[in-house]
């Protein structure tokens, strides 16, 4: 994740891939509907899954994974939008 940031205000509209990443949220409950934050340790970032994404009732992944989405800035805060189900694994 960290390349993810080292050219910030540049990402936005790319396809990107960030590994071994941890939803903050993530309880065994939680679903990827709204905005969740993932982080590497170090740094953090949003993916927002919107309501009508037909994974949003999907439970938020325990333990590392990949998030592959489209980047957003807002307010200076990078926002990853994931395709489809399989762009969480």
């Amino acid at each position: 994740m960290a390349e993810f940031f080292n050219l910030p205000g540049t990402q936005e509209g790319k396809l990107v891939s960030l590994r071994n990443v941890r939803f903050t949220e993530a309880n065994g409950n939680a679903t990827l509907e709204g905005n969740r934050t993932i982080t590497d340790g170090t740094r953090r970032a949003v993916v927002k899954t919107e309501s009508f994404a037909s994974f949003k009732d999907r439970i938020i992944p325990q333990g590392p994974v990949t998030v592959i989405g489209l980047v957003v800035e807002r307010f200076g805060e990078y926002v990853i939008l994931p395709l489809n189900n399989e762009s969480i694994y």
